[in-house]
């Protein structure tokens, strides 16, 4: 899975590397990793047994609806904290 990391950010803009968790040898995606070293955690984690087109197709699905919520969160609580504090609880 290691190895898959230094071909991710060819895939996708900005993805430096996914987020494999603290396990050595998990087969889990947990999230993405800016190049700027910003982590955000997915809605759900992505199962990588299956052939890596399948994998890849779910982790986008999974940077889709991540995001997605993210960004409904993110306007919800806009209106309701102050700005400093709602700048560092949401991704940028």
């Amino acid at each position: 899975m290691q190895a898959i990391n230094k071909h991710i950010k060819k895939c996708f803009d900005n993805i430096y590397k996914l987020d494999l968790g603290s396990e050595t040898k998990s087969v889990h995606i947990e999230g993405m990793i800016s190049g700027e070293g910003e982590c955000v955690k997915f809605a759900r984690q992505v199962g990588t047994k299956f052939e890596i087109e399948v994998w890849l197709m779910m982790v986008q699905d999974q940077m889709i609806e991540t995001l997605t919520r993210r960004m409904k969160t993110g306007k919800n609580d806009y209106e309701q904290k102050e700005r400093k504090l709602w700048v560092l609880d949401h991704p940028g």
